[in-house]
């Protein structure tokens, strides 16, 4: 079953380098970019490559969510519940999203809607706290000069992280 997994997994990285290739260029095209300057050839692969293992690592957060909370779903199912709720990515703050991926882990394992909402909000949360943490090297190389509400979720982020002392 891993190994299907891991052909499917390949195929559709294999898909991703060739859109994305083929999207890139077209857009240094029509921006006039040099696209074969060693910069952009090391980039553009790097970039779908890491798009491609934080896809990855995102799903198994969610399948790993799921089986701690006691949910049971088959990893084929599971990803093609988590893949088919980016179509929803597209309505403000989620809630698509997070409305789909609870109504189809119902409909599968008859689990209260509750219970899958709180792990993809959960999900929601720790995306949120990333970005933060990603955004305090930033702010220490390029300081900005910005008014405190500004800097009041990062603040909060901080705070949720920290241990309770």
């Amino acid at each position: 079953m891993y190994k299907r997994l891991l052909t499917i997994f390949l195929i559709c990285f294999l898909i991703a380098i060739v859109v994305g290739t083929t999207a890139s260029l077209i857009l240094f095209r029509h921006y006039h970019i040099q696209p074969w300057n060693p910069t952009a050839l090391i980039v553009l692969p790097l970039l779908i490559l890491m798009t491609f293992l934080g896809l990855l690592f995102r799903f198994w957060r969610w399948h790993y969510f799921l089986r701690r909370s006691g949910i049971r779903l088959p990893t084929r199912l599971s990803m093609s519940i988590y893949l088919s709720a980016f179509s929803q990515t597209i309505i403000p703050l989620f809630i698509g999203e997070i409305a789909l991926k609870a109504i189809l882990v119902k409909r599968h394992t008859s689990t209260p809607l509750e219970r899958t909402i709180l792990i993809v909000a959960y999900e929601r949360l720790l995306d949120l706290m990333t970005l933060a943490i990603l955004t305090i090297p930033y702010l220490f190389i390029h300081p900005v000069r910005q008014p405190f509400w500004v800097y009041l979720p990062l603040c909060i982020t901080i705070l949720m992280i920290l241990p309770p002392i």
